[in-house]
């Protein structure tokens, strides 16, 4: 009796143990936020300025694929799933789903009551100003003429909370004006959709516009500390580089206005600097330039780009 006693007390230990180990790598695995990216557009003054001009249509083509670069941005950051919507309007209608049953609140992965069913977050950007011309320059001395075209944007963009429909970050992002030049007289016409010039601008704004929003919602940390090298959890696809120096913030209490209950974050105190040294794929390694008190899951943030 004693020996089957013993045998269900180890087999109960051995159940227990699995459970806790199975319980905590369950704890450990890794969750992705969900997020809606709208379509951008233009604002509706931009939109009624250009109306049935060449920069209209140039707009449309613009419009286009910046939904299509900025979504392809969000999800190389990997820390995203990314749900599309076609425009706000039908973003903020589903912010009500919850209310309509369809929701099992019991998943955490899914919305929470008044928040949009598939995301946490949506990211709305739009379009305030838009110039595409052609421009041309005539050389006399030369005997010859120069077309270039110039095209320049800018854009609003919104990182909007789906639980209570209020912006949680805005920022606002442009284009460097480019001037391409006609030289083999094969110049692509403003507004035609093999045209190339529009990705060139797009995919860097897009990048510029992920990074942002990452950067809002998952601050870049430091992961681990040993001696004077420390581990971030930014890696290579994001804005982190060899050669750039980043200052290092200790977070303190967090700060509420007593007037309006509005809630500004933690309080951040610096305590060092670091400069990147190598990048990889998920995390980066940095050697401390200044430590007066740096530690694991401190924020970080570029004071120094690369080479400058």
């Amino acid at each position: 009796m004693k020996k089957i006693n013993f045998l269900i007390a180890a087999l109960i230990a051995f159940l227990a143990g699995t459970f806790i180990a199975f319980a905590q790598a369950e704890k450990k695995v890794a969750t992705k936020e969900s997020i809606a990216v709208t379509k951008i557009v233009p604002t509706p003054a931009l939109a009624k300025k250009i109306a049935g001009t060449q920069e209209g249509a140039s707009l449309d083509l613009v419009s286009q694929s910046l939904t299509d670069l900025l979504v392809a941005a969000m999800q190389q950051t990997r820390k995203f799933d990314v749900v599309t919507r076609d425009d706000l309007d039908a973003v903020m209608k589903e912010i009500d789903f919850a209310d309509s049953g369809n929701v099992d609140l019991a998943d955490k992965n899914k919305a929470a009551p008044g928040m949009l069913k598939g995301a946490k977050y949506i990211v709305c950007v739009k379009i305030y100003d838009f110039q595409d011309y052609i421009e041309e320059k005539r050389f006399a001395s030369l005997n010859k003429s120069v077309r270039s075209r110039n095209l320049r944007f800018k854009l609003v963009a919104h990182v909007i909370d789906a639980s209570t429909g209020k912006i949680k970050e805005s920022n606002r992002f442009e284009s460097k004006n480019i001037g391409r030049s006609d030289k083999d007289g094969g110049r692509v016409a403003s507004g035609e959709k093999d045209d190339n010039l529009v990705s060139e601008l797009g995919e860097k704004i897009s990048d510029d516009i992920a990074q942002f929003v990452s950067d809002i919602i998952f601050p870049t940390k430091i992961l681990a500390k040993t001696g004077s090298v420390v581990t971030v959890n930014k890696g290579a696809g994001t804005n982190i580089a060899v050669g750039q120096t980043w200052e290092v913030f200790a977070l303190g209490e967090e700060m509420i206005d007593e007037d309006t209950g509005e809630n500004y974050g933690a309080e951040e105190i610096s305590v060092g600097k670091i400069s990147v040294t190598a990048v990889n794929p998920k995390v980066s390694k940095a050697k401390v330039l200044e430590d007066n008190g740096i530690a694991k899951g401190q924020v970080i943030r570029l004071i120094k780009p690369a080479g400058k």
